[in-house]
């Protein structure tokens, strides 16, 4: 499961549940009545650290881009993706 991966030494719904009730904390003292949460800059960094994949390094791999141009998200059955 994926609610059960380790991150730093704890589990990834933990974590998830940790830094969400901070940044959430966070908007509330400065006063925001905004409280939804962005993908981008709220999830991704947890999954990053989560999986050890980074963005960055993602976008430099040629094998990972022509592999998401050809088949897309997802793989067919029996490929794997071998890293970057």
């Amino acid at each position: 499961m994926v609610k059960s991966t380790k991150v730093d030494g704890s589990t990834l719904e933990k974590v998830f549940e940790s830094t969400m009730k901070e940044k959430l904390k966070k908007r509330e003292e400065k006063g925001e009545k905004d409280f939804r949460m962005c993908a981008p800059h709220d999830l991704a960094p947890l999954f990053e650290r989560a999986f050890d994949v980074k963005y960055t390094k993602l976008n430099k791999s040629k094998h990972f881009r022509d592999l998401l141009r050809k088949e897309g998200l997802e793989l067919k059955e029996g490929q794997r993706f071998k890293g970057v």
